[in-house]
């Protein structure tokens, strides 16, 4: 699928998936469910409950997960988006264009800025790969995630607090006090409810009239993974 955010501000994976435009947020229902073969998330519209995206998920223990992206909407569901975690420390997950993890391919790199021990709050930067963005030599600062020289500013940073199920999505890493917020997502959490401790979840997720919707539902599938295992998950169901 070719790139369209040149075309309209708001499209990063595609115009497609552009909210309606109006006065109110699209709401949007996300969940993962358990299956032996792993995670399996479904997306709803709140208000018709139509499928937008589907998702298929591999995994092993001990490897590195990735999630494919299908686009609901089409007979042939076209492969739109390829998530893959990027090391094993779960701090670090690459989107791709349909099924490639070619570097030309890539929509953006999602970094976890939170403390390791002290989860007090969620911070994840997001950084846009741009057409103007050429292969770095050795030592270069790429993105976020690098350490040392000057660091490239994030197109978008996700706030709130994970544990207590609010957070919000932000366009620029300086707009956060401006208000620029595109979405919300906010994890519904039951109290003594077993079927999460399985390893199912729910998200409640808003977006803002004009935002790609694609691009806010990876980003709750990448919350999701950071921070929940469920390679752990699944290997201890099944022993």
């Amino acid at each position: 699928m070719s790139s369209t955010s040149g075309k309209v501000k708001g499209a990063i994976v595609g115009e497609q998936f552009l909210a309606t435009s109006g006065s109110h947020p699209t709401e949007l229902k996300v969940t993962k469910l358990y299956t032996p073969k792993g995670p399996r998330f479904t997306f709803k519209n709140s208000a018709g409950g139509e499928a937008m995206l589907e998702v298929e998920s591999r995994m092993g223990f001990m490897s590195l997960r990735s999630h494919q992206f299908l686009d609901a909407t089409s007979a042939s569901a076209q492969p739109v988006i390829h998530l893959q975690e990027a090391g094993i420390d779960e701090r670090k997950w690459e989107a791709y264009r349909g099924n490639s993890t070619r570097e030309s391919d890539k929509i953006f790199d999602a970094v976890n800025k939170s403390w390791y021990f002290f989860p007090m709050g969620t911070k994840i930067e997001v950084f846009l790969r741009k057409s103007s963005d050429e292969p770095k030599p050795a030592g270069s600062v790429v993105d976020g995630n690098s350490s040392g020289g000057m660091q490239k500013p994030a197109d978008f940073i996700v706030l709130g607090n994970y544990y207590r199920g609010g957070l919000t999505v932000f366009r620029g890493c300086g707009c956060v006090l401006a208000g620029h917020d595109i979405a919300q997502i906010n994890r519904v959490s039951r109290l003594f409810k077993c079927s999460e401790m399985g390893g199912e979840h729910t998200y409640d997720v808003s977006v803002k009239p004009g935002e790609d919707q694609a691009f806010v539902l990876a980003l709750t599938v990448i919350l999701d993974q950071m921070y929940n295992d469920d390679r752990v998950v699944r290997y201890s169901t099944q022993r």
